[in-house]
Protein backbone atom coordinates (compact mmCIF):
# COMPACT_ATOMS: atom_id res chain seq x y z
CA UNK A 1 0.00 0.00 0.00
CA UNK A 2 1.24 3.60 -0.74
CA UNK A 3 0.54 4.65 2.60
CA UNK A 4 2.52 2.22 4.34
CA UNK A 5 5.44 2.45 1.63
CA UNK A 6 5.02 6.66 2.61
CA UNK A 7 5.19 5.46 5.93
CA UNK A 8 8.35 3.41 5.94
CA UNK A 9 10.02 6.78 4.69
CA UNK A 10 8.31 9.64 6.26
CA UNK A 11 7.81 7.67 9.34
CA UNK A 12 8.52 11.06 11.75
CA UNK A 13 4.47 12.42 10.76
CA UNK A 14 4.07 9.74 13.59
CA UNK A 15 4.93 11.87 15.89
CA UNK A 16 4.04 15.06 14.51
CA UNK A 17 0.31 13.77 14.58
CA UNK A 18 0.82 12.88 18.05
CA UNK A 19 1.94 16.24 18.97
CA UNK A 20 -0.57 18.10 16.64
CA UNK A 21 -3.78 15.38 18.52
CA UNK A 22 -2.50 16.62 21.59
CA UNK A 23 -2.75 20.15 20.66
CA UNK A 24 -6.09 19.64 19.53
CA UNK A 25 -7.25 18.21 22.98
CA UNK A 26 -5.42 20.86 24.47
CA UNK A 27 -7.57 23.47 22.85
CA UNK A 28 -10.70 22.08 24.24
CA UNK A 29 -9.59 23.30 27.47
CA UNK A 30 -9.17 26.60 29.45
CA UNK A 31 -5.95 27.22 28.69
CA UNK A 32 -3.36 30.90 29.09
CA UNK A 33 -3.77 32.83 25.95
CA UNK A 34 0.37 31.91 24.80
CA UNK A 35 -0.91 28.33 25.27
CA UNK A 36 -3.25 28.26 22.65
CA UNK A 37 -1.26 30.15 20.33
CA UNK A 38 1.23 27.70 20.60
CA UNK A 39 -1.37 24.89 20.47
CA UNK A 40 -2.51 26.58 16.82
CA UNK A 41 1.15 26.46 15.77
CA UNK A 42 1.47 23.39 16.62
CA UNK A 43 -1.25 22.11 14.69
CA UNK A 44 -0.16 24.66 11.88
CA UNK A 45 3.02 23.32 11.21
CA UNK A 46 1.61 19.56 11.16
CA UNK A 47 -0.54 19.77 8.45
CA UNK A 48 2.28 22.04 6.54
CA UNK A 49 4.54 19.14 7.51
CA UNK A 50 2.62 16.23 6.40
CA UNK A 51 1.40 18.10 3.03
CA UNK A 52 5.62 18.91 3.04
CA UNK A 53 6.54 15.00 3.53
CA UNK A 54 3.54 14.13 0.91
CA UNK A 55 5.14 16.43 -2.11
CA UNK A 56 8.63 15.08 -1.20
CA UNK A 57 7.29 11.52 -1.22
CA UNK A 58 5.56 12.16 -5.00
CA UNK A 59 8.96 14.19 -5.87
CA UNK A 60 8.13 17.59 -5.94
CA UNK A 61 9.92 20.42 -4.75
CA UNK A 62 8.73 21.53 -0.96
CA UNK A 63 11.14 24.19 -0.42
CA UNK A 64 8.74 27.19 -0.54
CA UNK A 65 6.61 25.94 2.06
CA UNK A 66 8.94 25.54 4.43
CA UNK A 67 10.52 29.07 2.89
CA UNK A 68 6.99 30.59 4.19
CA UNK A 69 5.88 28.18 7.65
CA UNK A 70 9.58 28.46 9.20
CA UNK A 71 9.65 32.48 9.25
CA UNK A 72 5.92 31.91 10.57
CA UNK A 73 6.95 29.23 13.48
CA UNK A 74 10.39 31.38 14.49
CA UNK A 75 8.16 34.57 14.61
CA UNK A 76 5.43 32.90 17.25
CA UNK A 77 7.54 30.54 18.93
CA UNK A 78 9.90 34.32 20.48
CA UNK A 79 6.49 36.02 21.20
CA UNK A 80 4.84 32.80 23.23
CA UNK A 81 8.07 32.90 25.25
CA UNK A 82 7.47 36.80 25.77
CA UNK A 83 4.84 35.79 28.08
CA UNK A 84 6.70 33.36 30.07
CA UNK A 85 10.55 34.94 30.60
CA UNK A 86 10.74 37.69 32.85
CA UNK A 87 13.77 39.12 32.84
CA UNK A 88 13.08 42.76 31.06
CA UNK A 89 16.26 42.84 29.19
CA UNK A 90 15.33 39.36 27.55
CA UNK A 91 11.54 40.23 26.85
CA UNK A 92 13.25 43.70 24.91
CA UNK A 93 15.43 41.34 23.04
CA UNK A 94 12.45 39.77 21.91
CA UNK A 95 10.62 43.25 20.93
CA UNK A 96 13.41 44.32 18.98
CA UNK A 97 13.90 40.48 17.22
CA UNK A 98 10.08 40.34 16.33
CA UNK A 99 10.51 43.71 14.44
CA UNK A 100 13.62 42.92 12.78
CA UNK A 101 13.24 39.34 12.19
CA UNK A 102 10.07 39.46 8.95
CA UNK A 103 12.18 42.41 7.44
CA UNK A 104 15.58 39.94 7.88
CA UNK A 105 13.11 37.47 5.77
CA UNK A 106 11.94 39.60 3.27
CA UNK A 107 15.34 40.95 2.61
CA UNK A 108 16.87 37.46 2.50
CA UNK A 109 14.21 36.32 0.19
CA UNK A 110 14.61 38.97 -2.75
CA UNK A 111 17.93 40.01 -2.43
CA UNK A 112 19.97 37.13 -0.80
CA UNK A 113 18.89 33.81 -1.04
CA UNK A 114 15.38 33.40 -3.49
CA UNK A 115 12.50 30.91 -3.26
CA UNK A 116 13.72 28.29 -5.63
CA UNK A 117 16.29 27.33 -2.81
CA UNK A 118 15.39 26.34 0.91
CA UNK A 119 16.29 30.13 2.79
CA UNK A 120 18.66 28.65 5.61
CA UNK A 121 19.68 32.49 6.65
CA UNK A 122 16.28 33.25 7.89
CA UNK A 123 15.88 29.52 9.51
CA UNK A 124 19.16 29.55 10.87
CA UNK A 125 18.66 33.13 12.18
CA UNK A 126 15.53 32.60 14.09
CA UNK A 127 16.11 29.01 15.22
CA UNK A 128 19.25 30.05 16.76
CA UNK A 129 17.26 33.18 18.33
CA UNK A 130 14.92 30.08 19.62
CA UNK A 131 17.32 28.32 20.99
CA UNK A 132 18.45 30.99 23.02
CA UNK A 133 15.22 31.81 24.61
CA UNK A 134 14.85 28.19 25.43
CA UNK A 135 18.01 28.14 27.15
CA UNK A 136 16.86 31.85 28.87
CA UNK A 137 13.64 29.93 30.06
CA UNK A 138 15.52 26.87 31.47
CA UNK A 139 18.01 29.54 33.15
CA UNK A 140 15.08 31.07 34.45
CA UNK A 141 13.63 27.84 36.28
CA UNK A 142 16.91 26.84 37.59
CA UNK A 143 17.25 30.32 39.31
CA UNK A 144 13.82 30.52 40.61
CA UNK A 145 12.65 30.22 44.27
CA UNK A 146 9.59 28.50 43.22
CA UNK A 147 9.29 24.71 44.81
CA UNK A 148 6.91 23.35 42.23
CA UNK A 149 7.61 20.59 39.67
CA UNK A 150 9.34 21.99 36.97
CA UNK A 151 7.77 18.56 35.14
CA UNK A 152 4.24 19.70 35.34
CA UNK A 153 5.20 23.05 33.93
CA UNK A 154 4.66 22.83 29.89
CA UNK A 155 6.88 25.80 28.95
CA UNK A 156 9.50 23.67 30.62
CA UNK A 157 8.87 20.43 28.04
CA UNK A 158 8.79 23.29 25.05
CA UNK A 159 12.26 24.48 26.24
CA UNK A 160 13.65 21.11 26.16
CA UNK A 161 11.98 20.68 22.98
CA UNK A 162 13.31 23.36 21.19
CA UNK A 163 16.78 23.18 22.48
CA UNK A 164 17.04 19.70 21.41
CA UNK A 165 15.63 20.09 17.93
CA UNK A 166 17.57 23.51 17.13
CA UNK A 167 21.29 22.20 18.24
CA UNK A 168 20.65 19.65 15.95
CA UNK A 169 18.70 21.59 12.88
CA UNK A 170 20.72 25.02 13.06
CA UNK A 171 24.44 23.49 11.69
CA UNK A 172 22.65 20.80 9.31
CA UNK A 173 19.81 23.26 7.95
CA UNK A 174 22.52 25.99 8.36
CA UNK A 175 24.73 24.15 5.55
CA UNK A 176 21.87 22.36 3.65
CA UNK A 177 22.05 23.62 0.38
CA UNK A 178 26.06 23.31 0.14
CA UNK A 179 26.18 19.81 1.56
CA UNK A 180 23.83 18.70 -0.99
CA UNK A 181 25.61 20.23 -3.68
CA UNK A 182 29.14 18.46 -2.36
CA UNK A 183 28.00 16.11 -0.07
CA UNK A 184 24.68 14.35 -1.14
CA UNK A 185 25.22 10.83 0.57
CA UNK A 186 26.42 11.93 3.94
CA UNK A 187 23.51 14.67 3.76
CA UNK A 188 21.16 11.99 3.19
CA UNK A 189 22.45 10.06 5.65
CA UNK A 190 22.28 12.61 8.29
CA UNK A 191 19.02 13.87 7.42
CA UNK A 192 17.30 10.50 8.08
CA UNK A 193 19.20 9.89 11.38
CA UNK A 194 20.01 12.67 13.64
CA UNK A 195 17.47 14.78 11.84
CA UNK A 196 14.80 12.63 12.25
CA UNK A 197 15.89 12.01 15.45
CA UNK A 198 16.16 15.45 16.39
CA UNK A 199 12.22 15.61 15.20
CA UNK A 200 11.10 12.71 17.26
CA UNK A 201 12.71 14.41 20.27
CA UNK A 202 10.95 17.28 19.79
CA UNK A 203 7.57 16.34 18.78
CA UNK A 204 7.54 14.06 22.15
CA UNK A 205 8.30 16.19 24.33
CA UNK A 206 5.82 18.41 22.79
CA UNK A 207 3.09 16.22 23.68
CA UNK A 208 4.09 16.00 27.15
CA UNK A 209 4.11 19.70 26.95
CA UNK A 210 0.09 19.50 26.02
CA UNK A 211 -0.59 17.02 28.30
CA UNK A 212 0.64 19.26 30.89
CA UNK A 213 -1.80 21.93 30.01
CA UNK A 214 -4.53 19.57 30.16
CA UNK A 215 -3.59 18.71 33.88
CA UNK A 216 -3.12 22.35 34.80
CA UNK A 217 -6.28 23.08 33.08
CA UNK A 218 -8.29 20.47 34.82
CA UNK A 219 -7.19 21.77 38.01
CA UNK A 220 -8.25 25.52 37.85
Amino acid sequence: MVFIEFLKVFYTAIFIWLSGVAAMYALRKEILFSYRMFAWLIITLSIMLTTAYILAFNNIANHLLFNIFDPVEFFIIPLFYYYHLKNRLVKNSIRVYLFIFPVFVFVNAFLIQNFHQLATNSYVFGAAFTLLLAVAYLWQLYTSDDTGSIFRDPVFWISLAYVFYCAVSIPYLGMLNDLWEKHPVFTRQYYFIMYYGAIIINRIFLTIAFVCMNRSANRS
